[in-house]
């Protein structure tokens, strides 16, 4: 049986398939199987995927019906055989040294493995990860605490991670759910008694301009929300109040922005969701970045950027009177 399954969701990356498979077989770990699964591609997907198989016994190739990004995992997490399993979207492209990486994290005692990642453009680009490797340890609560907080140790995608298959057990993907992730990598964290996250740059996402998440606003984002409040009722039951605050507040910062989005596109949020957009602006201004803040307010108004740089100037000048 091969140490590691990779499962791929192949659905119109006619374009971009090619690289993305290439990056794998290019790996310098070669034990591991690669499961294409053709999601009921219109375009000539399926056929390259056969045609890769036909060339590399380590690839298998599912071809079912259109079922989304969360059905064509979840087929490729129903006939995995590796010890570990990681997911890989077919129009990303991996490190040569991404599962060599990832598995030496692994073995340190890990559950969960994790990589950092990086958005792409032009693959010519990309260079391949040269520097020292250095790891950080977290345990239960502190892995999806951090999570929630949005660190880059442990971002919530499913890609760019190393995940035991035991771990895994009946835990599928919601189907029929934007946000998938949202409602998978909590419950492995949480299940995981040790996550340990590498600094090395080994995943690259491709920026896509007809990616389903960088489209016009739609109500659909709010399916984030449902995965973020389905895990908060799970972790009130479980009494881990730590983890209950970290996700409540990622659940306020993303009301916030997606109010924003919201009136920017003029679409109309959810009563369960709504919140004026003074009220959004100040509760970001308070817990993102200077640059995010800056980012969220020019799409209300750019001449607003100005006038917070100035205004953060004066408060920086009173601090320094006090």
């Amino acid at each position: 049986m091969p140490q590691i399954s990779v499962i791929v969701p192949v659905y119109k990356v006619e374009a971009y398939l090619h690289e993305c498979v290439d990056s794998i077989l290019a790996q310098t770990f070669s034990d591991f199987e690669l499961i294409l699964v053709d999601d009921g591609s219109p375009d000539n997907c399926g056929k390259i995927c056969d045609e890769y198989a036909a060339k590399d016994n380590r690839i298998r190739v599912i071809h079912q019906e259109n079922q989304g990004l969360s059905g064509a995992r979840n087929a490729g997490i129903d006939i995995a055989r590796g010890e570990y399993i990681t997911f890989i979207d077919s129009d990303d492209l991996v490190d040569m040294r991404y599962l060599e990486i990832l598995l030496d994290t692994a073995k340190e005692g890990a559950a969960v493995a994790v990589c950092r990642h990086r958005e792409f453009s032009d693959s010519n680009q990309l260079t391949a990860w040269q520097g020292e490797v250095s790891r950080k340890t977290f345990d239960t609560v502190d892995a999806v605490e951090t999570m929630y907080n949005g660190s880059v140790w442990i971002p919530v995608n499913a890609c760019g991670k190393l995940i035991c298959r035991g771990l895994i057990g009946d835990t599928r993907f919601p189907v029929g759910r934007l946000h998938e992730d949202q409602a998978f990598t909590p419950y492995i964290l949480y299940r995981a008694e040790k996550t340990v996250s590498c600094n090395a740059i080994l995943y690259h996402y491709r920026v896509n301009p007809v990616s389903i998440t960088r489209n016009t606003f739609s109500l659909r984002r709010y399916d984030d929300l449902w995965a973020i409040e389905e895990c908060i009722r799970f972790f009130e039951e479980c009494g881990e109040d730590k983890i209950v605050a970290a996700a409540r507040k990622k659940r306020q910062r993303l009301i916030c922005t997606y109010a924003i989005y919201a009136k920017r596109d003029g679409v109309q949020v959810p009563e369960a969701y709504r919140i004026s957009i003074p009220k959004a602006l100040g509760h970001l201004r308070r817990n993102v970045s200077a640059d995010k803040y800056g980012y969220y307010l020019a799409l209300v108004n750019e001449k607003l950027v100005i006038w917070d740089a100035y205004l953060r100037k004066i408060e920086k000048i009173f601090r320094k009177q006090v």
